[in-house]
């Protein structure tokens, strides 16, 4: 749970850090978001 919650954290802020996880993370985040959204 605690890395969706820094996924979460990390869509909005749209960070450009190069890593793949953190990416990964960022990507995450953002699908995470849609899908509430969409309920």
């Amino acid at each position: 749970m605690f890395a969706i919650g820094l996924a979460l954290k990390l869509c909005p802020l749209g960070h450009k850090n190069n890593s793949l996880e953190y990416k990964t993370l960022e990507k995450i985040g953002c699908n995470i978001r849609k899908l509430r959204l969409k309920r």
